[in-house]
This record gives C-alpha cells, structure tokens and sequence, in this order.
C-alpha cells in the first residue's frame, strides 16, 4: 500500500527518515497480549513499533504501567489501529452465548445441559 512502512523499514531506517509523528495505540501488561494485537496489525497491513519491551524489569525503579511495553503506529494509521485493536479486545455479547429454558425461560449458558434454575432437560445448542 501506498505509504505503508514495513515493520523492517521503520527498524532500519536512521532517526531523522522514520515517519514524523507516531502515537501510541496500545498498552499491555504483558508482551503476550500485545503480540497479538500487534499481529492483528500486520494482517491488517499497519507497520507497528513495539516500545517499552524490555522495561518489565525497570518496575520498582519505575511506575508499574511506565513499563508496560507499548504499541505505536504511524499518526496516519492510528484511528484504523486504534479500531482494529477495539475489536480485537472488546468482550464477546453475553446475549449470544445463552438460550433461554423451554419450562422456565431462564437464560441457561449453551454449554449446560440442564437450566441452573428448574433443572429440566435443554435442546442441543446448535
């Protein structure tokens, strides 16, 4: 895509050729979590900068969330990113993982094969 940067070109690149103006879209407690953003990122063609990745053991020395490492993208591509990772991290609808009871219409988790509330047998979730 026209000025996208490679995850290798903004590495590569010296100081005063990386792109102007980055802003941060993401901080995680754990490099885990913020891989997985960071390659929602990369399959959705947004070139990221992971920052702070090896602070975890400045903490002490440091505020807690000083160290969390960051994701940063291009200022360009921050509400896209910043979208991307919403719904990466937004919680599932609770709605669609009940069904209500046939005797009692309590809402009842698919997985149950029995409603919490009544005890009467559940049609397979399908």
């Amino acid at each position: 895509m026209k000025g996208q940067h490679s995850r290798q070109d903004i590495l590569n690149a010296s100081p005063d050729q990386r792109p102007a103006e980055m802003k941060r879209v993401y901080s995680a407690e754990n490099l885990f979590l913020l891989q997985l953003a960071r390659n929602a990122l990369d399959f959705a063609g947004i070139a990221s900068q992971v920052r702070n990745e090896f602070a975890a053991g400045a903490s002490g020395d440091l505020g807690v969330f000083d160290c969390w490492p960051e994701l940063w993208v291009d200022s360009k591509d921050a509400a896209r990113a910043a979208q991307i990772i919403n719904d990466l991290t937004a919680p599932a609808d609770a709605s669609q993982a009940e069904r209500p009871c046939p005797h009692c219409q309590s809402q009842c988790p698919l997985h149950f094969e029995r409603c919490w509330q009544c005890q009467s047998l559940l049609a397979p979730a399908s």
